[in-house]
């Protein structure tokens, strides 16, 4: 393996594949959608990162990890980050992302130990764990745990105590911010801006239909090896 060296990568930090209960909204050409196709749809808007962040559920990654491989054999820049975007207890979602290398056995664990025991790629279930709580377990698995779109439902503004945001933020690596610039009734972003914890902020295009790829990503600096 050589090292390629750091730079900027068009990185999606927050995906799902059919393996989320409400991937494709109801479009039936996708149904039968496969792991390359998934992962040439990103190639096809300029996406070379791409983290997997089904609900409550690992079970693309593998094979999406292998789809991956291929592609780049074949010259196309396209790297899988697995992860995971849990249900917590007061239906916060929890955006985990980890090492290229982790496994969807790896991910499994992590849902297990955020006591999650509902359907996998179900959303409305939820975890038996605090998004506290989870955050850890993702960060001691080896994850970065990211509140996802905190500033819209299920996001961490629709909590209204300052202790909670706070708690929860204390904890975080970074929070997915979808409007900066704008205040949502249903989750005021001020309810985070007030606690004074000033997190990194990412965005991700929450895509579950190949037509919502490329609204949004985040340009992180990376290392990578490559053949």
């Amino acid at each position: 393996m050589n090292l390629v060296g750091a730079r900027w990568w068009k990185f999606d930090i927050h995906t799902h594949t059919p393996a989320s209960f409400d991937y494709g909204k109801g479009d039936l050409t996708l149904q039968n959608i496969t792991p390359r196709e998934w992962l040439e749809k990103f190639i096809e808007k300029g996406i070379e990162c791409v983290a997997i962040t089904d609900h409550n559920s690992g079970d693309w990654i593998d094979r999406l990890k292998v789809s991956a491989e291929e592609l780049r054999q074949e010259g196309n820049e396209i790297h899988v980050f697995p992860g995971v975007e849990v249900t917590a207890n007061s239906n916060i979602h929890v955006l985990g992302i980890f090492d290229p290398s982790c496994s969807s056995t790896e991910i499994d664990t992590v849902i297990a130990r955020s006591r999650y025991d509902g359907e996998r790629g179900n959303s409305n279930a939820v975890a038996q764990e605090s998004a506290e709580k989870i955050i850890q377990e993702i960060k001691s698995a080896g994850g970065i745990a990211i509140p996802a779109h905190i500033d819209m439902k299920a996001g961490l503004c629709t909590q209204s105590s300052a202790h909670t945001i706070k708690q929860i933020c204390k904890v975080a690596n970074a929070v997915e911010i979808i409007y900066p610039d704008r205040e949502n009734e249903e989750a005021p972003l001020t309810r985070y801006k007030n606690i004074g914890i000033d997190l990194p902020s990412v965005i991700g295009s929450d895509a579950h239909h190949p037509n919502r790829i490329n609204k949004a990503y985040t340009y992180p600096t990376l290392n990578f090896e490559s053949d």
